[in-house]
C-alpha cells in the first residue's frame, strides 16, 4: 500500500507540472503545495527570501503533525460503533503501531520531496540581466528580479536552500537506507 501511494503521489505531482496551461489543473498545483501559486495571487506580504524560509519550515511541519494529528482521529473513528464493523471488514487493526507512523512519515517525505526541491532550485537560479549592449550588468534571482544574485538577502535564501537539497536529497535517504539495512539485518537473526 505505501508503494502505491508514493507512486500516485509521484504522478499527480508530474501531471501538474505537465499541463501548467490548463486552468483546471489548478487543484494539480496544490498537491506540489503551491498555494499561491494554484490560487493565482500573492497572499502574504513577505519578501521572495522570507515566504521560502517560512515554505521550507512550515510545509514539513505541518504535515508531519497532520500524520499526529491523525493517530487519535483514526483511534476514535476505529472504535465508533457504527464504523466498528468496516473497519473489521477491511481487516484494520484495533490500533496504530509505531510501523504505521512510519509508514505515514515516509509518504509526506514522499509527497513533500518534490515541492521543497522545487523550491529551493527557484531560489538558486540567477539570470543575467545585461542585454547585448550593456556589459556589467548584475544577475538577478529568476523568480524575483528585485533580488540581486549578489546580495545578502539571496546569499540567505542560498544557504537555506543548499540545506533543503543537502538534506532532502542525501540526509534523509541515507537515513532511510540505513534504516532498511537494520531491518533486513534483524529480519535475518530472526530467521
Amino acid at each position: 500500500p505505501s508503494a502505491s501511494v508514493g507512486t500516485a503521489i509521484f504522478f499527480m505531482q508530474t501531471l501538474s507540472l505537465v499541463a501548467k496551461d490548463a486552468n483546471w489543473f489548478g487543484v494539480l498545483e496544490a498537491l506540489n503545495l503551491d498555494v499561491e501559486k494554484a490560487a493565482g495571487a500573492c497572499l502574504s506580504p513577505l519578501s521572495t527570501t522570507s515566504r521560502f524560509i517560512q515554505y521550507i519550515f512550515v510545509t514539513p511541519t505541518i504535515l508531519v503533525l497532520s500524520v499526529y494529528a491523525a493517530c487519535p482521529l483514526w483511534r476514535w473513528l476505529r472504535n465508533t460503533r457504527c464504523l466498528a464493523r468496516g473497519f473489521e471488514a477491511m481487516q484494520n487493526p484495533r490500533e496504530l503501531t509505531g510501523v504505521h507512523r512510519h509508514r505515514a512519515l515516509l509518504n509526506v517525505y514522499m509527497f513533500a520531496f518534490f515541492p521543497l526541491i522545487k523550491a529551493a532550485i527557484a531560489v538558486l537560479v540567477c539570470v543575467d540581466t545585461s542585454s547585448e549592449t550593456s556589459e556589467a550588468a548584475p544577475k538577478v534571482l529568476a523568480v524575483d528580479y528585485s533580488i540581486s544574485c549578489s546580495s545578502q538577502q539571496w546569499w540567505v535564501s542560498a544557504c537555506f536552500a543548499i540545506a533543503t537539497l543537502v538534506t532532502t536529497v542525501a540526509l534523509v535517504p541515507a537515513y532511510l537506507v540505513h534504516k532498511a539495512r537494520v531491518s533486513v539485518r534483524l529480519r535475518r537473526v530472526d530467521m
